[in-house]
């Protein structure tokens, strides 16, 4: 490339043939040279080698794992897995007691000795049926029945639906702490004139020979414990009372459907109070109770205070009283009634025949419980405005004097 005047040439055309020959336009290829020698390694001694992982202070160099942001890593990973070590272990150490905890106490063996101890503490024949852990420390029962022998003026109890929350220590030694006994449905019967029968000597469990007091601390729950206290029963279904009546048809008379719950004070003393129910006696109308306070102590039972509503409510109550709970014992009542209709004191068939307001103010209740004088009622009634109307004797009255008017009689004020 020479330059002339203000322009530069080539050997390069201008206007290059794409045909032609490019040979003279590309630069020659070289001819590929040797390949190069490859040196041989330089020979390294040991001391050379341990010289060269040493700094250039003289100090060994660490090792990766040993550098500082490693080796918190590593401290890291090894305390996690520790932990979920650990916490894996205990969970399922927890998860396997508790279902073989489950196995036993659904198992034959824990309530036969549960239905043992129960029957030798109170005395009676006891069954509990399909007993489970409950969950939150607490036994649970589908089922439960007692049966006391012929001497008893309570005959038997049916219950469904039990569940006794239990105290923390209760399930690591030999006794039992129930702070409370909670029971869905309840029937308690009630009879004075039951004679002794094959099954009584069947249903009677022996007290249990004397057990030696093992105290320490238990893995599991004890079927049998030394000690059973409970400070507290709830029903919360309802509790029926049932008893025969006098009647020829021995048709039961009833309390039904008490709620409320029962304290225990001491030994054979307990109090407690019920809301709700009703009290079915025969030719009477339906009595509902409002509210109803007792206390036991033994075979003494005492009435403080209960408030009753008569019939459909018209009519209240207050009552108050005693009772002596055995075959022959007795029960004393004192029953004040506030003004009102009397036909709404009297079954349904009299509504029509009889009218006036009447009431009572401390009156006796008496009835006895075996085989006694019937149950009666005295005091000092007021019967004010009455009327008889319809009676069969007033009808053939006013017919022999042929005075119509006869057959209702009118009684301004009665006492």
């Amino acid at each position: 490339m020479t330059p002339e005047g203000n322009s530069f040439s080539t050997n390069v055309s201008s206007h290059p043939d794409p045909t032609g020959d490019r040979r003279a336009v590309l630069p020659v290829r070289r001819d590929a040279g040797a390949p190069p020698t490859p040196s041989p390694p330089k020979p390294v001694s040991v001391d050379d080698m341990l010289s060269q992982l040493r700094t250039p202070e003289g100090g060994k160099r660490r090792r990766r794992s040993e550098q500082p942001i490693y080796a918190n890593r590593r401290r890291r990973r090894i305390i996690i897995g520790l932990v979920l070590g650990i916490s894996t272990l205990v969970l399922g150490s927890w998860y396997g007691f508790r279902f073989f905890q489950r196995l036993r106490l659904e198992g034959e063996t824990f309530r036969e000795g549960l239905n043992r101890r129960i029957s030798s503490a109170v005395g009676c024949h006891v069954e509990f049926t399909r007993i489970h852990d409950g969950g939150d420390s607490s036994l649970s029962a589908v089922e439960g029945r007692f049966d006391t022998n012929y001497e008893e003026l309570l005959a038997s109890g049916d219950f469904t639906g039990i569940n006794a929350r239990l105290t923390s220590t209760s399930w690591v030694s030999s006794e039992w702490g129930i702070e409370q006994l909670s029971i869905t449905r309840g029937t308690l019967t009630f009879d004075p004139q039951r004679v002794p029968t094959t099954a009584d000597s069947m249903r009677l469990v022996p007290q249990s020979s004397g057990r030696k007091k093992e105290g320490g601390v238990r893995f599991s729950i004890d079927p049998e414990p030394d000690i059973i206290t409970l400070d507290k029963l709830r029903f919360t279904g309802g509790l029926d009372i049932e008893w025969p009546s006098g009647a020829s048809n021995r048709k039961p008379e009833a309390i039904r459907g008490l709620r409320g719950h029962t304290n225990f004070s001491g030994p054979g003393a307990m109090n407690g109070g019920f809301a709700g129910g009703t009290i079915e006696l025969n030719e009477l109308p339906e009595i509902r109770i409002v509210q109803l306070n007792w206390t036991v102590k033994g075979r003494q039972l005492e009435i403080p205070g209960a408030i009753l509503l008569i019939g459909n409510g018209d009519a209240q109550a207050e009552v108050s009283g005693k009772a002596d709970l055995s075959r022959d014992g007795t029960l004393d009542l004192n029953v004040s009634i506030q003004s009102t209709l009397l036909n709404r004191l009297l079954p349904i068939a009299w509504h029509e025949r009889v009218g006036g307001m009447f009431s009572a103010k401390d009156a006796t209740f008496r009835a006895t419980f075996g085989k006694g004088p019937e149950r009666k009622i005295e005091g000092d009634f007021t019967l004010e405005g009455g009327i008889l109307r319809g009676l069969p004797f007033l009808n053939k009255l006013a017919i022999a004097l042929q005075r119509p008017d006869f057959s209702q009689v009118e009684f301004p004020q009665l006492t």
